[in-house]
């Protein structure tokens, strides 16, 4: 029957209606299967789960190690705090003024620093000896790197550590502590013996009175020896008595009891006590004796000493750092981004520095008292404690060796001591700047200088000479240049010559080369003739490096005898590979095939054969051992896998050592045939084991 042609239309339009029905209820169960799978995934995720594990008790210990040790803090610990507190008070009091004497800033600016780091420390420290202050070394490179060219003025230094807080809370969100392990042990002995010397002498010429020397090492040093007939008579003479104080009050805190703690008599106890106790503040009152001398004499009208004057009155506010400045006599204003210009590499240079010092002095003290020192949290108090001194005008600090030792020898149970020396900082502040005027100059140079004489290590090189001598050179290297060029330069390029004493053994690995021996080939080859085979081993890690010396040092090998009939690679000490290792063995299994000569690799490692097999090189020819390479060479087929043999170091087999690039210079290793693959063996990549060939031991 005919359609009109509006009945084709209305069927047409019917269909595809019908057709657009089917899409859309397709589409949208196929949407609802999508929400479904979204509320699914979403319900896997349970935020509010994840929400609650950041806020977890566990990892709010780590953040604050208060809540670890506050539930436990009892009397004895209070009774502990309070003494070691105290007594690292009266040491950090003169030692932060005086060290703001080397970082060419007011006194009053070391004061500043010394108290926040304390109360800091409290919540986010991990150890109970540790104090932050401000540090000869900290000290040092805020000369280098937050001197002002305006005369007097701090905003560089205050800069310095407010960029210096952020960069070390940066290192701990990224967890980069093992960096810091880069820094060898004698390029931080280096550093610390140059850095004392660098201080003691800048502090010389305070000692002696003398005014207008430059701050940098060598002409500080020439110019102080050729103004010796300048010296101001009374200032040195005051610098000599305060050191045979200090020595003495040392000597006398160190002095030997005969008589054992216990069997002591109650006045006994309380003279051992003082005596420890004057020895240990041997430094507040060397510089209160020295000021009061000093009040003497300007009380009569003379003023033999040089006085470090007026230190502003009263607690910092609370603020901002300001990060730019302006100098009235150039008329020229610092922004923010001139300052930073400025510090430029102490960016990264003060930070680091700073954490190694305070982590290396929190080692030491954590293995004398056994107790768990986390590198990290360290990295968050320290970043914590420099970023919030900024806002009370402080400079960078960090952890320092003389009030850390004093505070465990005080008997500090927790970091809670902190607090006490924090809140003796503030009442100095509030009440004692005034005496503070009267503080002569050369007593502080000289309570400095004694207290960087322990910062010299130099004892440690002959202990480099006599266990490895290539130690000396990152040592020399940093010393040395830190007086040229300057300590933090130093450090530096000690740090690149360590790295490269670290790789150079990755650049040039051993290796060594042998002849299979006719025993070996009567037990293999079953009557064949002997073919002429060299086995080279590689004794270590082949990496991008070491590439292009392995390579030439094979061909060369190869070349050297036309009647090879193959080569064997033996992997067996080789973990790791990379690209352009497969791009070299590419290019020597290609020079090798134009000489028509065979190279077989054996005794491959999981990942290392992991990667050849993805690389597909041209040539390659894997075999699971030493006897299989062999056989695959001489042209000899096993039926049994399991038979494939397999050589173990014990009897004379192998008995030719044609050479070697180690050094070890004993004769050639000896082995002997053992069989028996298992079938795991066949089904995964072969790894090396105790029982397979050891070509690299000494004999």
């Amino acid at each position: 029957m005919d359609l009109e042609d509006s009945d084709l239309e209305e069927v047409a339009t019917n269909a595809c209606v019908r057709e657009a029905r089917v899409n859309l209820s397709y589409f949208c169960s196929e949407l609802r299967g999508e929400s479904n799978e979204i509320r699914h995934t979403l319900g896997k995720l349970d935020c509010r789960k994840k929400l609650r594990s950041c806020f977890s008790m566990d990892v709010l210990r780590r953040l604050f190690p208060i809540i670890e040790w506050a539930p436990k803090y009892r009397g004895a610990e209070l009774q502990g705090d309070l003494i070691a507190g105290f007594t690292v008070g009266l040491t950090v009091l003169p030692q932060a003024i005086a060290y703001a004497s080397i970082a060419q800033i007011a006194p009053a600016y070391g004061l500043y620093s010394a108290f926040i780091g304390s109360f800091v420390y409290v919540l986010f420290g991990t150890s109970k000896d540790i104090t932050l202050g401000p540090s000869a070394i900290m000290s040092l490179l805020t000369y280098s790197y937050g001197k002002s060219p305006i005369p007097n003025d701090p905003t560089f230094a205050i800069a310095l550590g407010f960029y210096t807080g952020i960069v070390q809370m940066i290192m701990w969100f990224l967890g980069v502590g093992a960096l810091l392990d880069f820094i060898s042990f004698p390029v931080m002995k280096a550093f610390t013996s140059a850095a004392a010397i660098t201080i003691g002498m800048s502090q010389v010429k305070k000692w002696w009175g003398l005014k207008g020397i430059p701050g940098d090492f060598i002409p500080q040093l020439i110019q102080t020896i050729k103004r010796i007939p300048d010296t101001r008579l009374w200032d040195f003479v005051l610098g000599v008595i305060c050191i045979v104080i200090i020595v003495a009050l040392r000597k006398v805190k160190e002095y030997p009891w005969k008589t054992k703690w216990e069997d002591m008599s109650i006045s006994m106890k309380i003279l051992n006590k003082f005596i420890w106790f004057i020895g240990t503040s041997r430094n507040i009152l060397v510089i209160v004796l020295a000021a009061v001398a000093a009040y003497i004499f300007l009380e009569n009208g003379t003023r033999p000493f040089s006085l470090i004057g007026y230190i502003p009155k009263g607690i910092p506010p609370f603020r901002a750092p300001n990060l730019s400045v302006h100098d009235p006599v150039t008329n020229r204003t610092y922004s923010s981004s001139d300052v930073a210009g400025r510090i430029g590499i102490g960016f990264i240079v003060v930070p680091i520095i700073g954490l190694v010092e305070a982590l290396a002095i929190g080692k030491v003290f954590s293995r004398k008292f056994d107790y768990k020192l986390d590198a990290n949290q360290e990295f968050l108090a320290y970043g914590i404690g420099n970023f919030l001194g900024a806002f009370v005008m402080g400079y960078p600090i960090t952890g320092t060796f003389s009030r850390t030792a004093v505070n465990a020898a005080s008997g500090v149970k927790t970091p809670a001591g902190g607090i006490v020396t924090g809140v003796l900082v503030l009442l100095a502040l509030q009440f004692l700047t005034p005496l503070f005027y009267y503080i002569p100059e050369s007593a502080l140079a000289v309570v400095i200088i004694m207290a960087v004489l322990d910062m010299m290590t130099f004892h440690k090189v002959w202990v480099f000479a006599k266990t490895k001598r290539i130690d000396l050179i990152p040592w020399l290297v940093t010393f040395i240049l830190s007086f040229i060029l300057s300590v933090e330069y130093g450090i530096a390029l000690g740090v690149v010559v360590s790295f490269i004493i670290l790789l150079y053994p990755n650049t040039r690995p051993k290796m060594k080369t042998y002849e299979m021996g006719t025993e070996l080939w009567d037990t293999l080859g079953k009557g064949r003739e002997k073919p002429r085979i060299m086995i080279i081993e590689l004794c270590s890690g082949l990496m991008y490096p070491a590439v292009p010396y392995i390579k030439d040092q094979i061909i060369a090998r190869g070349k050297q005898d036309k009647t090879l009939t193959g080569i064997i690679l033996d992997f067996g000490h080789v973990s790791e590979i990379d690209t352009t290792t497969v791009q070299g063995m590419r290019e020597l299994l290609e020079d090798f095939h134009k000489m028509k000569m065979k190279v077989v690799s054996c005794n491959l490692q999981k990942d290392v054969a992991t990667v050849f097999r993805r690389a597909k090189p041209k040539y390659f020819v894997k075999a699971l051992t030493l006897g299989h390479a062999i056989q695959i060479l001489a042209g000899i087929t096993e039926d049994n896998p399991k038979k494939m043999p397999q050589l173990t170091y014990q009897s004379g087999v192998i008995n030719k050592l044609v050479s070697s690039s180690a050094e070890d210079g004993g004769s050639s290793p000896n082995f002997h045939i053992n069989y028996g693959l298992e079938d795991d063996d066949l089904e995964r990549e072969p790894q090396r084991v105790d029982s397979q060939v050891h070509f690299c031991q000494k004999l």
